[in-house]
């Protein structure tokens, strides 16, 4: 179980890294314009979506290492295809606006959370 949690947190905080990095690059985000505008409840927020988007990575991953469960995977991969497919086709979708576009998916990782689990037990109980 140690090594599944393991792989899945640092696939997610592999995805967390390199939207940052994106953003420092892509969009030149200024980090002393951040710093300077950085509040405590601010930093709060960061965290708490940080660690909601390396959940929504990590445990699909894990799920699927430890226990051998694609559906939470295969959710994890509709969502992620959805959201760009519905991004491209609306035209919304762009280098200037996929770091705005993503606080849209943030939003739904507690829904993506309940998914998993959903099709986890599903799955677990129709094939154990």
């Amino acid at each position: 179980m140690a090594t599944a949690s393991g792989v899945g947190i640092g696939v997610g905080v592999a995805v967390l890294a390199l939207y940052v990095v994106a953003g420092l690059v892509v969009a030149e985000w200024s980090l002393a314009s951040f710093f300077a505008r950085l509040t405590p409840g601010t930093g709060a927020a960061l965290l708490v979506a940080g660690c909601l988007v390396v959940a929504c990575f990590a445990l699909p991953i894990a799920a699927y290492l430890y226990d051998g469960l694609r559906s939470p995977l295969a959710v994890l991969v509709v969502v992620l295809v959805g959201w760009l497919v519905y991004g491209l086709g609306s035209g919304v979708l762009t280098p200037e606006t996929v770091f705005g576009f993503t606080i849209y998916w943030l939003y739904f990782v507690p829904l993506y959370l309940v998914l998993y689990a959903v099709v986890a037990g599903v799955e677990y109980y129709l094939t154990r």
